[in-house]
């Protein structure tokens, strides 16, 4: 039993201890998890640092899912309108033959499939959403229902198969920056691509209709120039939003790399403080002990 003369030292020695056992305590989840604390409450002044520096690197994340996303949508693009340069290209063949005498009874049918094919690639979707529809990405970029049935013009542009807007995707790759990509399906490109081929669906093939299929093969020739520009101009948006990922994974990179240098504790140095704590604990115990032993009249 502590007598009124030790009540004192006993105090003092046994919040020695508390102390002693609140610091050993946070060196062994040091020595556990391998970080200075599980709490911000745990890293004192750089608590709000930290804050910024997570913040800053969810941001961050957002926008290179964002940027991904738009660069796999854009290569889709890219892809798609590459089929479409293939596909005028041997409609080009395919008029050149008719036009010189041979495989003209078939023209027509070659005309309405080549119509078909070019749908299928503005209608192509990534993800559920359309890629040519402008921001109407739920519903298909184009319907050929009344199109393909309506005479087709050699001069006169018709972009009433395109089913979307004119508002080109946009993504936002940081703070201050924005990148535009994409192709809308009312291009003037994609529009001559198929009126070309309407042109040679509808045309006389008996007798051939030569002028008609002159008409054609000059604005395939004109779709396949422009369409090839087109696909330059995405390449030249692939790039951008490559490098625009590229930079926010290096930036990515360096937060965390910041946040470590906050978070994280050496694991032998943690190891050696906890060490060091475990023993002056159990020395700090051992003086409590000899404490409440001690009477003021022993040494009387």
């Amino acid at each position: 039993m502590l007598s009124v003369s030790t009540y004192g030292l006993f105090n003092s020695v046994l919040n020695g201890a508390k102390n002693v056992q609140r610091a050993e305590a946070q060196a062994s989840i040091q020595q556990s998890t391998g970080l200075v604390g599980t709490s911000f409450a745990d890293y004192g002044d750089k608590s709000r640092q930290l804050l910024t520096l997570q913040n800053e690197s969810t941001q961050t994340q957002s926008f290179s899912d964002n940027t991904k996303v738009a660069s796999n949508r854009s290569q889709a693009t890219y892809s798609a309108v590459g089929n479409m340069i293939t596909l005028l290209t041997s409609l080009k063949t395919a008029i050149s033959s008719a036009m010189s005498g041979t495989a003209s009874t078939t023209l027509n049918t070659v005309g309405s499939s080549t119509l078909e094919d070019l749908s299928s690639e503005l209608n192509t979707q990534l993800n559920g959403r359309y890629l040519f529809a402008g921001s109407q990405t739920d519903q298909p970029a184009v319907d050929l229902t009344t199109y393909a049935t309506t005479p087709a013009s050699a001069t006169t542009a018709d972009t009433s198969y395109y089913q979307g807007d004119s508002q080109q995707a946009s993504v936002r790759v940081s703070d201050t920056s924005s990148i535009t990509y994409g192709v809308t399906g009312d291009n003037s490109a994609i529009e001559e691509a198929l009126r070309a081929a309407k042109l040679v669906s509808q045309a006389t093939t008996d007798p051939v209709d030569t002028a008609a299929l002159s008409a054609a093969f000059d604005l395939a020739g004109s779709a396949i120039t422009d369409l090839s520009n087109l696909q330059a101009s995405i390449s030249v948006s692939s790039g951008r939003l490559e490098d625009a990922q590229q930079s926010q994974t290096t930036y990515l990179s360096l937060l965390d790399d910041a946040t470590s240098n906050i978070k994280n504790v050496d694991s032998a140095e943690a190891l050696a403080k906890a060490q060091e704590l475990q023993t002056q604990l159990q020395a700090s115990y051992s003086a409590l002990s000899i404490v409440m032993k001690v009477h003021l009249t022993d040494y009387l």
